[in-house]
């Protein structure tokens, strides 16, 4: 492992050449989750991602909640959102990610929880790096914002 003393531990992870570039996006995508669970967030991100108009905001809003560690009814997810090791994120009843929202999680235990009827923002992030990010109930991240 290539190592140098200002890198973070995540860092020294994603430089490890002793592991397959497979290996490290397959840690970055969802974590230690099952090669099944990969495969599913594969497919997902592979056939609706992209997807624009009412097709693809009802195929993500099959294929998505699967993914995550807890999500509730009726959720709505944009074209181009981002999960990174969904299942670490918990989000509730209504939520809305717009396109192109970022949900990032790195790191040993940490993790994000999403409140009922919150809304992410167009190409807004929430990222909890190490930590744990929580947005309560009727939470409103605007456009462009960052949360970390």
């Amino acid at each position: 492992m290539n190592t140098a003393p200002d890198m973070t531990p995540q860092q020294e992870k994603l430089s490890d050449t002793s592991v397959s570039g497979v290996a490290l996006y397959r840690k970055l995508a969802v974590g230690d989750a099952s090669l099944l669970h990969f495969l599913g967030y594969e497919l997902a991100q592979l056939t609706c991602a992209g997807l624009p108009g009412l097709l693809g905001l009802g195929l993500r809003a099959i294929l998505y909640p699967p993914l995550f560690k807890s999500c509730g009814r009726r959720p709505a997810f944009g074209r181009g959102v981002v999960l990174r090791v969904p299942k670490q994120i918990a989000i509730g009843r209504g939520v809305v990610l717009d396109d192109y929202a970022t949900l990032d999680v790195r790191g040993e235990g940490a993790g994000i929880d999403i409140g009922d009827r919150a809304l992410i923002g167009r190409f807004s992030t929430v990222a909890a790096k190490g930590g744990h990010v929580s947005l309560g109930a009727g939470c409103n991240v605007g456009s462009y914002c960052r949360v970390a």
